[in-house]
């Protein structure tokens, strides 16, 4: 089950204009055969179009001839409308459409707002734009976003007549989550299987998997099965807090470290700590790096060196340094903590016109079916709360993975998540950002992630 890819089909006038009070303004035989040839096809293809749009057809046309009509409207009913398929969103749209594997090719035909959403969010689904641009500007209401999608795509050919010029875009946009994808693929092709700590078994690929994010604009949520990023938020605090009693985050509904600090596992590390608590792990190296763990229940304040803080000073006063570290591999210390650091080293980068915040993540062990998609998230994150305390704007995140495996109880799982295709990332901003002003300041309720939709949860049991 896929989104459908899709092709974009777009008359404009002079001025990008598609319709004026709900109706093509000109009337042109030349761009209906060509409209009409191409997404008609050999009868096989389906046009996505807005309610208004449909209901701009003629009656007598309605609904096309020779292609299946799906009409994007959150006010109709399918039961009402034979004849045609009805989605309440384009997204759902573009899913009725993949699921359909009968469909040769697939278009999508207007209007305003549906040409917005698509180059916006699924351009990376799109194959090629077709524009057929009059000359005569007919001061229309509507318009296409033009000025939007020329940078999408390379030009392949031009046909000009005295009316109008006709385009034609081969777009070349890839969804991050691809890279993702990809590497998921390519562990289960080129991995070597391994026995590993925890007894499962492992694909696993050593030093070929690297990643790069652009988190300016989104950040990326893995969307081909449903995360909980909430439960990443939870953990993140609960990284910054400097806390190691695991039972914080079990009092918020989060059990990803429970297996880790459960008695039978603190016995068999020989650690003689109370059932939750981790040791110092990634919360005191990040906040206590050097200072002598004693347990949980020590107040380590001013204790230690601080690598958070430190590192938001250091940007903001030596943006250019190259010595903005967050390390959690902590030699004198790693015997003490119930799971050994996954993810190790951060450096973060500001960009030569002080603007922009990147950030690389080195991580010696990536479970890259259940783990990964959280680190991702995590440490873009983790940026975007930097970034706003030292003013500047996320930039990229790059994430590079020495052992990356996929454990054998997930290999169905990955297989299953491999035959979906992403749909857009969220945007996150901040909740009353102005009184947020140092690390420790930022709560679970300051979290805003909008717009993210995803696939169905795809279970699978932590190798522990």
């Amino acid at each position: 089950m896929s989104l459908a890819n899709f092709f974009v089909i777009v008359a404009v006038d002079g001025g990008n204009g598609i319709a004026k009070e709900g109706e093509i303004p000109w009337h042109s035989s030349s761009d209906s055969k060509f409209f009409k040839e191409t997404t008609t096809g050999r009868g096989k293809n389906a046009v996505i179009m807005g309610r208004v749009t449909y209901e701009s057809i003629p009656p007598d046309f309605r609904p096309l001839p020779n292609r299946s009509c799906i009409i994007i409207s959150r006010l109709w009913k399918q039961e009402d409308h034979h004849g045609i398929i009805v989605c309440s969103s384009l997204i759902d749209a573009l899913f009725a459409a993949g699921v359909n594997k009968n469909y040769e090719e697939v278009f999508v035909i207007g209007g305003e707002q549906i040409y917005k959403e698509c180059i916006r969010d699924f351009m990376y689904l799109c194959k090629k734009i077709y524009v057929t641009k009059f000359k005569m500007n007919y001061e229309c209401d509507q318009f296409f976003p033009f000025d939007s999608v020329k940078d999408y795509g390379y030009f392949q050919a031009e046909q000009r007549t005295r009316d109008f010029i006709r385009y034609f875009f081969s777009v070349d946009v890839h969804h991050d989550e691809y890279q993702y994808l990809n590497a998921l693929r390519e562990i289960l092709e080129k991995g070597e299987n391994k026995m590993d700590r925890t007894g499962t078994g492992t694909t696993s690929l050593f030093g070929d998997i690297r990643m790069k994010f652009d988190i300016s604009e989104r950040i990326p949520i893995i969307t081909t099965k449903k995360v909980k990023f909430e439960n990443i938020i939870k953990e993140l605090l609960f990284f910054i807090s400097g806390k190691t009693d695991t039972k914080i985050l079990e009092s918020q509904g989060v059990d990803i470290w429970k297996g880790n600090t459960s008695k039978s596992f603190l016995e068999s590390c020989k650690l003689e700590y109370d059932e939750g608590v981790a040791g110092p792990i990634y919360p005191f190296q990040w906040r206590h790096w050097g200072a002598n763990y004693q347990g949980d229940n020590v107040d380590y304040s001013g204790s230690g060196i601080d690598q958070l803080s430190m590192i938001i000073e250091n940007i903001k006063e030596d943006p250019h340094s190259r010595r903005h570290i967050l390390s959690a591999w902590n030699v004198s210390d790693l015997h003490k903590m119930v799971l050994l650091p996954c993810h190790v080293v951060a450096q973060f980068n500001v960009s030569s016109d002080r603007r922009y915040l990147d950030c690389l993540l080195y991580q010696r062990s990536g479970d890259f079916f259940l783990g990964i998609p959280y680190n991702i998230t995590s440490y873009c994150m983790l940026t975007y709360m930097i970034a706003h305390l030292t003013g500047l704007k996320p930039r990229n995140f790059f994430h590079v993975v020495g052992d990356a495996h996929i454990y054998a109880n997930h290999v169905s799982q990955v297989n299953k998540q491999l035959s979906r295709s992403p749909r857009p990332f969220p945007k996150l901003t901040f909740r009353g950002g102005s009184k947020i002003k140092t690390i420790d300041d930022f709560k679970f309720d300051n979290f805003i992630v909008e717009g993210y939709t995803s696939w169905d949860f795809i279970g699978g049991n932590m190798a522990v």
